[in-house]
């Protein structure tokens, strides 16, 4: 209306393309495969536009150009000095501590279903998570992978491909805005992005250079930019026997990293995870498990178990903690927004047997949420916030062990 007023309706298109245009450019810093930070802008210019890093300025440089159907965008990048303080881009701005990287945020899965209506909060609380995160001022956010799920409701047509700009700024960079110029980010990708929406997940958000073909599987990769910890990044989008059929493929690629550090505090970042559980059923007095995955992972990682301090992953729509003698602790935190596993596991899975590992303890938290890692000397915190901020679980991490507190208060 304030456009409409102040110029009158002679420049009614001219002003509805420059709003389009300025809602269609989304900014953000994200860790890439080399383990810098890197600020990429989405703009509908034809040309990469000036970024400010600290009162200079610099050209970005493309990292992939519309392709006039379903991307027409120019996505621009520009790596990072080590240390800045503020950036800014076509009027985005992106403010950050140097301070080290003490607390953060992880969600994941939090696509919106054709199920789920979009613009209703309580079936699809994505964008109130985004707003939850903020307030505590992260100074790292994961995301487990799985953006954009189908079609968002206004869209009729049955057959319409979600492989599409207009899709992930409706599912994903729309909602999540506030926070992406809030913090650096650290993606994922997930079995959605390997399934249905590659594209977008190469040309977007990827932590590699835009490749010239599909790949199937990205290289594996270290974050160390975490005093004491190691994060390692797997991508385990296509890991299930449907899609490859020799896990080879992915043993080699885990046989190239470095483990030398002897002491190194392995965390695992990936999308599935290496066990979860759906439902539990009893039969001739023994457990019997019923997964959403295959365990397939079991297989992929055998080798390096040892090795692993914990893992984080989504692709299983609930919160769980698993913890056993044969695995690394498991934590599972795919409940960010799609909708949620309609049967899920009784909420403890103490002594549960799942493709021959003992669960010793293990609970499940089937509501919506995020959680918020937090350091406290030489141990990690991770709360467990509900849509609501009530903290749902407790979970303390050390080197050589965890434990969780569920029902904890504020």
């Amino acid at each position: 209306m304030f456009c409409l007023k102040k110029y009158g309706f002679l420049f009614i298109g001219f002003l509805l393309s420059c709003c389009t245009s300025i809602n269609d450019e989304k900014m953000w810093v994200q860790i890439n495969h080399d383990g810098e930070n890197e600020a990429r802008i989405i703009t509908r210019q034809d040309t990469c536009p000036m970024i400010n890093i600290d009162g200079q300025a610099f050209l970005m440089e493309s990292r992939v150009t519309s392709d006039h159907g379903n991307y027409p965008i120019l996505v621009c990048k520009k790596t990072l000095p080590k240390t800045y303080s503020k950036i800014s881009v076509l009027n985005q701005t992106f403010s950050h501590s140097s301070k080290p990287i003490n607390k953060i945020a992880i969600i994941g899965d939090t696509g919106c279903r054709d199920s789920q209506n979009i613009n209703d909060p309580k079936q699809w609380p994505f964008p109130q998570i985004v707003e939850n995160i903020s307030n505590h001022n992260p100074d790292l956010v994961i995301h487990l992978g799985d953006y954009i799920y189908q079609k968002d409701s206004r869209y009729t047509s049955t057959t319409a491909n979600p492989d599409r700009w207009e899709q992930w700024k409706i599912e994903f960079f729309d909602p999540a805005d506030k926070l992406l110029k809030q913090a650096p980010w650290l993606f994922l990708k997930g079995n959605i992005e390997f399934l249905k929406v590659p594209e977008g997940w190469m040309r977007l958000v990827s932590a590699y250079p835009y490749p010239t073909t599909f790949t199937q599987e990205e290289e594996p990769f270290w974050v160390d930019s975490i005093e004491g910890v190691s994060l390692l990044v797997h991508d385990s989008s296509a890991a299930h026997t449907d899609f490859v059929p020799n896990v080879e493929s992915y043993r080699s690629k885990l046989r190239k990293l470095d483990f030398s550090k002897g002491d190194r505090n392995v965390w695992l970042l990936t999308h599935r995870p290496l066990v979860g559980v759906v439902t539990l059923k009893h039969k001739n007095n023994n457990n019997e498990s019923i997964l959403s995955d295959s365990g397939y992972l079991l297989k992929v990682f055998k080798e390096i178990y040892s090795k692993l301090r914990l893992t984080i992953s989504g692709h299983v729509h609930t919160f769980q903690y698993l913890k056993s003698r044969q695995l690394p602790d498991q934590f599972i935190m795919g409940n960010g927004g799609v909708l949620l596993e309609k049967v899920a596991s009784p909420p403890v899975l103490n002594n549960a047997i799942i493709h021959s590992q003992i669960i010793e303890k293990g609970m499940t938290v089937n509501q919506f949420g995020y959680g918020m890692l937090e350091r406290h000397k030489e141990l990690w915190v991770l709360s467990l916030y509900s849509v609501k901020n009530s903290i749902l679980a407790r979970c303390t991490i050390g080197k050589t062990m965890s434990q969780c507190e569920f029902g904890a208060k504020n």
